[in-house]
C-alpha cells in the first residue's frame, strides 16, 4: 500500500466529531521605528600606527577605502559576519509580529581582514592656477564629450547668425582687409575668410564651432573647395584652427597680431574660455578635472590628457589629396592650347594657374574649356582678347557658363530644326517622284483604252459625266485619266471579291 493510501487510511480512522475551535489572534503592530538622527562626520585625521608589527593583512582588491572617512581602529570582522549598509529606516513602515527587519546586507569575502589601523592620507587639493582651456575639456570614462551640446554647436551658433542681419555690422581687421584688397586672396577664400568673421568677431569670440556643412551651406562651395580654403588661409597666417573630433566641430578664428585686444579686452576674457594664469600660459596645458573625492582605486578607464595646441585624432575629413596638378596631358585642347603658349609671362602662368585650380575645384574641365574657348574667341572693342581670361572666369564662370550653355541649345535646336526640315523636303520628293511614276503608268494604259477610239470624245463626256467644267486641254485629260483610273481600280477589285 502506497504512503498515500495509508495517510488515507489514517485520516479515515481519527474520529472527529466536532471542528476545532478557531480562534483569531490579534495582531499586534510594531511601533515604528524612529529615524536615525544626522551623523556628524569628524573632520579627517591622522590615525597612527600600532608599534606592534601586523602578522598578516589580506585586503581584496575590489575593497574601496574612501578617503576622509575615518576607520575605527582595531576592528575585527569574524568570518560569515553580514555587514549592514547604512540604509534610513523610513517612519511609517509597520511590520507584523512575525516580520523580522533584516538591513541589506553586503556579504564579505572570507579572506577579508580589516587592518587594525589605516592611515588615510588626506585629499589632495587642487590649485587653481593650472586651468585649462575651454578648448580641451576633460573626457569622460566612456571617451564621449562632457557636454553633448558640442555636436550642435555649430548648428546653434548658424541659426543665432541668421537673424537681425539688417541691425549689426561686423569689424574687420585692418591687415585682413588690405590683403583681401590687393587681391591676395582668392574668392573662396574671401568668401571663407569673412564668414569665420561673422561667426567670431560679431560674436566678441575669438574662436567658434565651424564645421565643414556650415561652410558648405553658407558659402555654396564644394566640400573639396571649402578644404582647399582653410588650408590655404593656414598657410598665410590669417586664421588659426583647433582641431576637433568626432563629437564636435573644429574651432575656427581669425589670427591677430595684437594679443586679442581687438575688443579692448585682456588676453584670457573671452566669454567662451575660461581665464588661464599667467604661470600656465605659454607651457603645455594639461586637462584637469573638476575637484572629485579620491579613492584609492579608479573604477573604468580614464582618457589620456591632451596637451593645448596639440592636434588629437582628428575625423574631419580635411585629408589632403595628392594629384600631379603640373600635368597638361589629361587637360581639354583649349586648356592645352592656353597653358602651352610660350609667350606668356611666368607670373601671368603662375596667376592663371591658381585661378584654374580653384575653378577645378567647383567645375569641370570639359566647362572650363568651353568657357575659355568662348572668352578667348569674344574680341574686346579695341581689337584685342582678355588679357587674363581664367582670372575672368575665377569671377564671372557662372554667367560665361549659363551664356555658354545657352549658345549651346540655341545650336542643338536650330540643327534639329535643320534636320527636321531636310527630312520633310526629302519625304516631299520621294512622293513626287512616287506620283510622277504613278502617273506615267496611268497615262500608258488610258492611251492603250482608247487605242481604237477617239481619246478627245473620251475625254470630254468623262468630264461632261462627272461635272467638270474643262472639256478639252491638259486639266481635262488629267482629270478623264484619274477618274477612268478610279473605275479601273473598282472594278479589277470586284472582280476579286467576287472570285
Amino acid at each position: 500500500m502506497s504512503e498515500r493510501n495509508e495517510l488515507k487510511q489514517v485520516l479515515a480512522d481519527f474520529p472527529i466529531k466536532k471542528p476545532f475551535p478557531l480562534k483569531r489572534t490579534p495582531v499586534q503592530l510594531k511601533p515604528p521605528t524612529p529615524a536615525p538622527a544626522p551623523t556628524t562626520v569628524a573632520p579627517e585625521t591622522t590615525v597612527p600606527l600600532p608599534t606592534a608589527p601586523v602578522s598578516e593583512t589580506k585586503v581584496n582588491a575590489a575593497t574601496q577605502v574612501i578617503a576622509g572617512t575615518p576607520v575605527p581602529g582595531k576592528t575585527e570582522v569574524p568570518r560569515n559576519t553580514v555587514v549592514s549598509t547604512a540604509t534610513p529606516v523610513e517612519a511609517g513602515i509597520l511590520a507584523t509580529e512575525n516580520t523580522k527587519e533584516f538591513p541589506a546586507a553586503t556579504p564579505v569575502s572570507l579572506e577579508t581582514l580589516a587592518a587594525p589601523e589605516t592611515k588615510v592620507d588626506p585629499a589632495s587639493s587642487v590649485s587653481t592656477d593650472t586651468q585649462a582651456p575651454a578648448t580641451t575639456p576633460a573626457a569622460a570614462a566612456d571617451g564621449h564629450s562632457t557636454t553633448a551640446r558640442d555636436q550642435d554647436s555649430a548648428v546653434t551658433l548658424e541659426a543665432q547668425t541668421a537673424s537681425k542681419l539688417d541691425n549689426g555690422y561686423t569689424r574687420l581687421p585692418n591687415s585682413i582687409l588690405m590683403r583681401i584688397v590687393n587681391g591676395d586672396l582668392l574668392r573662396s577664400e574671401i568668401q571663407v575668410l569673412l564668414l569665420i568673421a561673422r561667426f567670431t568677431i560679431s560674436f566678441q569670440k575669438r574662436h567658434a564651432p565651424i564645421s565643414k556643412a556650415v561652410l558648405e551651406r553658407r558659402t555654396g562651395l564644394r566640400g573639396p573647395a571649402v578644404l582647399h580654403a582653410i588650408s590655404a588661409l593656414l598657410a598665410k597666417g590669417l586664421i588659426e584652427k583647433i582641431p576637433g573630433d568626432q563629437y564636435r566641430p573644429n574651432l575656427l578664428g581669425l589670427r591677430f597680431t595684437d594679443e586679442w585686444d581687438f575688443f579692448g579686452k585682456k588676453p584670457g576674457t573671452d566669454s567662451g574660455e575660461p581665464p588661464v594664469s599667467a604661470k600656465t600660459r605659454g607651457a603645455d596645458a594639461t586637462t584637469v578635472a573638476p575637484p572629485a573625492p579620491v579613492s584609492k582605486e579608479t573604477a573604468g578607464s580614464v582618457a589620456p590628457a591632451t596637451p593645448a595646441g596639440l592636434a588629437a585624432a582628428t575625423h574631419f575629413k580635411d585629408i589632403p589629396t595628392k594629384e600631379n596638378n603640373n600635368s597638361l596631358c589629361a587637360l581639354p585642347g583649349p586648356i592645352q592650347s592656353y597653358f602651352s603658349e610660350t609667350t606668356m609671362p611666368s607670373r601671368k602662368r603662375e596667376s592663371e594657374w591658381r585661378a584654374y585650380k580653384e575653378l577645378r575645384q567647383q567645375y569641370s574641365d570639359s566647362e572650363i574649356a568651353k568657357c575659355l574657348q568662348s572668352v578667348r574667341g569674344v574680341e574686346l572693342p579695341g581689337g584685342e582678347t582678355c588679357h587674363s581670361p581664367m582670372a575672368y572666369l575665377a569671377v564671372a564662370m557662372n554667367e560665361i557658363l549659363s551664356t555658354v550653355c545657352d549658345k549651346e541649345r540655341s545650336a542643338l535646336r536650330r540643327a534639329e530644326e535643320a534636320a527636321r526640315f531636310e527630312a520633310e523636303a526629302r519625304r516631299q520628293s520621294e512622293e513626287d517622284a512616287r506620283e510622277q511614276l504613278e502617273q506615267a503608268a496611268r497615262e500608258r494604259a488610258f492611251s492603250k483604252f482608247v487605242e481604237n477610239q477617239n481619246e478627245a470624245e473620251v475625254i470630254a463626256q468623262t468630264c461632261i459625266k462627272h461635272n467638270f467644267p474643262i472639256t478639252t486641254g491638259s486639266i481635262a485629260r488629267s482629270f478623264a485619266i484619274s477618274r477612268w483610273w478610279s473605275v479601273q481600280l473598282k472594278s479589277e477589285g470586284d472582280a476579286e471579291c467576287s472570285n
